[in-house]
């Protein structure tokens, strides 16, 4: 019985013409090549080629063998292909889950250089809340979170990727612009829409305002910060939010100024502690974290 690397280099020497071309193709010997086909010849019975004047001639037996053992070889070639892929994490999918601010600003950002050079894969991308980040991770939805917040539970390791501070957002022509950094105390007697005082972002600001001992009043309160920014930059008022939602804003419509004190809000990139990452996984968080750089 023959073996399939004799089939491969039988098949090398049909398509190649000779059995130094067919050496070549195959990065082996001619002589390696030469004793693989008398080898064959004689498991096989039979002559695969004759020998006449420096040229071999295919026998007919050789054509049937070489047109039986075709699709074999295809799907041969479609498995080698197939390892390669998987082992350059080129094909496959991966599901991504993400707080809203770090969805919107870093996700894309990290899937644009991901997927540039993998085609093949598949990603799926879904936007929660954190408090049911570790319920996605622990459940297989997702096997990559990106969050705003460590997420500090057994079952997931979180590690910081990027650190910023949280800062006014207000429309162009607002009187607040003439100042370098906004306080408290400075929101006082303008429209402020403020972050769901449930939130996590929302409770750093309100406790911001309550260590300057500022009463914390607001006009308009809403869960999400690109919604905050939007209403803000419509009604004429400010809003304080995180650098990621306000690298998404259009710049143009719009003014950016440090608050004080700052309020140091970073991004996490969050994984199962008892799962091993795939290759696909671990490829996209060190793209995660070149796109960030």
């Amino acid at each position: 019985m023959v073996n399939l690397r004799q089939l491969e280099v039988f098949r090398a020497v049909m398509d190649a013409g000779t059995t130094g071309a067919a050496a070549e193709l195959l990065n082996i010997s001619q002589p390696a090549v030469s004793n693989m086909i008398r080898q064959t010849e004689d498991q096989l019975g039979f002559k695969l080629f004759e020998r006449s004047r420096g040229r071999l001639w295919r026998t007919a037996e050789a054509e049937a063998l070489y047109q039986e053992t075709e699709d074999m070889f295809i799907m041969f070639r479609s498995v080698q292909q197939k390892t390669e892929d998987l082992r350059d994490s080129k094909v496959g999918s991966i599901r991504i889950a993400a707080t809203p601010s770090v969805g919107l600003a870093l996700v894309p950002r990290a899937l644009k250089r991901f997927l540039a050079s993998r085609p093949k894969v598949r990603a799926t991308v879904d936007i929660r809340g954190s408090d049911s980040l570790v319920k996605h991770i622990d459940s297989g939805l997702a096997e990559v979170a990106v969050s705003m917040e460590p997420l500090d539970h057994p079952s997931v390791t979180a590690t910081p990727v990027h650190m910023g501070n949280m800062a006014c957002v207000m429309p162009a022509d607002h009187p607040l612009t003439e100042l370098s950094s906004i306080r408290p105390s400075d929101l006082e007697s303008h429209m402020f829409v403020a972050l769901g005082r449930h939130t996590p972002l929302g409770a750093l600001v309100k406790s911001a305002f309550r260590m300057a001992d500022v009463p914390y009043r607001w006009q308009v309160e809403t869960r999400y910060c690109n919604v905050a920014c939007a209403i803000a930059l419509e009604i004429g008022g400010v809003t304080i939010v995180d650098p990621y939602t306000i690298s998404k804003m259009p710049q143009e419509a719009m003014t950016v100024r440090a608050f004080v004190p700052a309020i140091e809000v970073n991004a996490y990139v969050v994984h199962s502690a008892i799962r091993p990452l795939s290759r696909l996984a671990t490829n996209f968080i060190s793209d995660l974290e070149a796109s960030i750089r």
